[in-house]
């Protein structure tokens, strides 16, 4: 009995990941640069890609947004793209201006 006084019984599966790397994964994950796909090859951790993902959900400073659609391009504007290239194509100093 007085050699468990004071010791901490954990019960559970350990955690996959220690709270150094959930900041590290919360942390490149605020960049915007990186899928969770991308983190878990960057970080080098042989983690599961659900893992990571409810580990930046369970930090709470981080909300999933998609981004917004661009528009697609009109006839026209590939048609003004095309004359434009085809007027600079004969340019030789007047690209340094």
């Amino acid at each position: 009995m007085k050699d468990n006084y004071g010791k901490k019984n954990t019960r559970g599966r350990p955690k996959a990941l220690s709270s150094r790397d959930e900041r590290r994964f919360c942390r490149l994950a605020s960049t915007g640069k990186y899928s969770t796909r991308k983190l878990i090859q960057t970080t080098g951790l042989n983690v599961c890609r659900k893992t990571m993902y409810n580990t930046i959900r369970r930090s709470g400073s981080y909300i999933y947004t998609a981004k917004l659609a661009k528009p697609l391009l009109l006839q026209r504007h590939k048609v003004e793209r095309l004359n434009f290239r085809q007027q600079v194509m004969t340019w030789d100093n007047q690209w340094i201006k």
